[in-house]
């Protein structure tokens, strides 16, 4: 996470923010009460873009193996 940080402190991310927000996240309090804490809580607009790219790869992937994938199924066992 370290090497993640930009020189000069131009992140764009406000780490007091995101410890409000991780704070909120495991009370379940503030703009997460009522929710399910995710298995991974992506912080950051930046992070819409990283992991709205890999699902579009991921998806690419899985609609060109589609085939492949699918046929390594017992014949005689229906969906």
């Amino acid at each position: 996470m370290r090497n993640n940080i930009l020189p000069g402190h131009n992140q764009p991310g406000d780490p007091i923010k995101g410890a409000q927000v991780l704070f909120e996240a495991f009370t379940k309090t503030g703009r997460c009460e009522g929710r399910s804490l995710p298995g991974r809580l992506a912080l950051g607009r930046d992070s819409l873009a990283a992991i709205g790219g890999s699902i579009a790869r991921e998806q690419e992937m899985l609609d060109s193996w589609k085939e492949i994938i699918a046929s390594t199924d017992c014949d005689d066992v229906e969906a």
